[in-house]
């Protein structure tokens, strides 16, 4: 005979089963969410087309909040008596304030970059080499919209270094005093708005 106790077990046993298949469900949405969290990132600089000096950085998300990122920075500049090229690249850490791309973060960037210039001075060319380095840490904010595209800031400062360097003997001098006067005092700064893409 199917009685009551009859009908509960059966129905505590549909119960646990449904149950089970909801938590699965939540499950397997959880962990397709965190699988499609975009790990990558490729930003240029806006503000290259205004000064210049042109950027373009890769972001490698990792561990949850952690991010690795490569930098590569390029400049060309000239005026009527002076020119200038200079490249370099640096390497940096970020902590984001969440374990996404859409985040805040801190990080601390090593950078290098060298250059070429070229000069006149009442008729007298002038030539030489420049180098700089230096150490910042910094503070950002990255938005990343719903198609993946990001627009990125960051701000820093730290310290730094820069040498010039002049092929003529007759511009030791001027040399002497040029890198006095730039490294008076050893601080450089870090800066960032960008747009890219995050895959």
């Amino acid at each position: 005979m199917f009685n009551f106790k009859n009908q509960s077990i059966l129905f505590l046993f549909f119960f646990m089963i449904q149950s089970s298949l909801y938590a699965q469900e939540d499950s397997n949405a959880a962990q397709k969410q965190k699988t499609e969290e975009k790990k990558h990132s490729v930003n240029a600089s806006v503000l290259g087309f205004l000064t210049s000096d042109y950027a373009l950085n890769y972001v490698n998300m990792f561990s949850g909040s952690h991010a690795v990122m490569v930098e590569g920075e390029f400049s060309l500049k000239t005026d009527k008596n002076t020119s200038t090229y200079a490249y370099g690249g640096g390497i940096g850490y970020r902590l984001y304030m969440n374990p996404k791309q859409d985040s805040g973060f801190f990080g601390i960037n090593a950078r290098y970059r060298v250059g070429t210039w070229d000069t006149t001075v009442n008729s007298d060319p002038f030539s030489g080499v420049s180098t700089h380095y230096g150490v910042v840490v910094n503070v950002g904010r990255r938005w990343m919209f719903d198609t993946g595209f990001n627009l990125t800031i960051r701000i820093g400062t730290g310290y730094g270094k820069t040498t010039f360097d002049a092929d003529q003997d007759n511009a030791a001098q001027a040399e002497k005093l040029m890198n006095g006067f730039v490294n008076l005092l050893p601080i450089t700064f870090d800066g960032e708005l960008s747009l890219g893409y995050c895959f």
